[in-house]
């Protein structure tokens, strides 16, 4: 904690505020801990929940703590992006069948095609088992998106390692998960994996949006 305060208040590497600390006390912080501290001085020293690699640092977390004994908190699941609708500033991901919302542009997981996601690999070791489906893939097709478990994928249970994501409206098949990963058919690798399939969902742009409250304005004008 002190280090990470070092940090924040003097605007210091975690190698410098370590080397501080250590001027008047005995500091000797583990390999998975300054892993952490590298990680909020690339945020620019603080949380930031919608950065790229705090999301990919937390689905690991995820994913070590389901491998341990095949349970997972529910509470730290992403809340439910219907209820959260108007609180979206990006595209929003919706159903193919039946137009429910998903999940948001924050809550995708990107991914390199053709690169495994290996970047806390050292800090999350023993992770349950080897991805199934390998898959060389072609670094010019990505046909999935991944996500962070959200709330509304119910059919993600304590001791069920795999299984289909349903809407939650219509039922209709979205897409899957795997808690020991998967390959995007572009042949990067996520573990964990929940992963939604670009065929069965629709994709509305910012502008679109901005677009459809325009001819709404519009419409209110011509009544």
């Amino acid at each position: 904690m002190v280090i990470a305060y070092l940090m924040r208040m003097e605007m210091l590497s975690g190698k410098e505020a370590l080397a501080s600390l250590r001027q008047c006390a005995q500091a000797s912080p583990n390999p998975g801990f300054l892993k952490q501290l590298d990680l909020f001085e690339r945020m620019n020293f603080k949380v930031d929940r919608s950065s790229p690699i705090y999301k990919h640092f937390r689905l690991k977390a995820l994913g070590y703590l389901y491998s341990k004994d095949k349970k997972f908190d529910r509470l730290k699941l992403r809340a439910d992006p219907e209820i959260m609708s108007n609180e979206s500033s990006g595209s929003t991901y919706h159903c193919k069948k039946c137009k429910r919302i998903l999940f948001f542009q924050e809550q995708v997981i990107d991914h390199t095609p053709g690169e495994a996601d290996s970047e806390f690999d050292d800090m999350f070791k023993n992770m349950i088992g080897e991805v199934r489906n390998k898959n060389p893939g072609d670094p010019n097709q990505c046909t999935s998106i991944f996500v962070e478990p959200i709330v509304w994928m119910n059919t993600v249970e304590d001791f069920v390692s795999e299984g289909k994501l349903l809407c939650p409206k219509c039922s209709a098949k979205v897409g899957s998960f795997d808690w020991s990963g998967s390959y995007c058919s572009c042949g990067s690798k996520i573990v964990p994996a929940f992963q939604l399939q670009m065929s069965r969902v629709d994709v509305i742009t910012v502008k679109d949006g901005v677009k459809k409250k325009k001819n709404n304005k519009h419409d209110k004008r011509r009544v």
